[in-house]
């Protein structure tokens, strides 16, 4: 099965709920201003997508999310572990339901719109 990467509206969607969170000591990242640093991430994007020694998607999020947090390019001047984990868990529930739809294709039900409904409850 393919493999769906995070695309620009994804990561708009994922700056969103990270601008959501509610921050003690410190203001969010202004991440929309750093073109820099989003070229940077989807130049990571793109290596991790191509490459062949990380095969599956679990081995792709992790090696997505140790990189954002860990690598020497700087990405974004602040929030990078904040972006890692939402970046980590949106390719993952994007590639669930990228399976689940293609489970209900075969199966004839539509088992997709039980997790959709669960993971809107997460952002009510």
């Amino acid at each position: 099965m393919e493999i769906i990467y995070i695309g620009p509206d994804d990561l708009n969607i994922i700056i969103e709920e990270i601008m959501g969170l509610v921050y003690a000591d410190e203001p969010p990242a202004d991440y929309v201003s750093e073109r820099e640093a989003i070229d940077n991430y989807f130049s990571l994007i793109d290596r991790v997508s191509s490459d062949d020694y990380y095969p599956d998607i679990y081995k792709k999020a992790s090696i997505l999310y140790i990189n954002l947090i860990t690598e020497h390019v700087a990405f974004f001047s602040n929030g990078n572990k904040r972006m890692a984990m939402l970046c980590r868990k949106h390719l993952l529930t994007q590639q669930l339901h990228c399976v689940q739809r293609v489970e209900a294709s075969v199966h004839g039900t539509d088992s997709s719109r039980n997790v959709r409904e669960e993971q809107n409850q997460d952002y009510v």
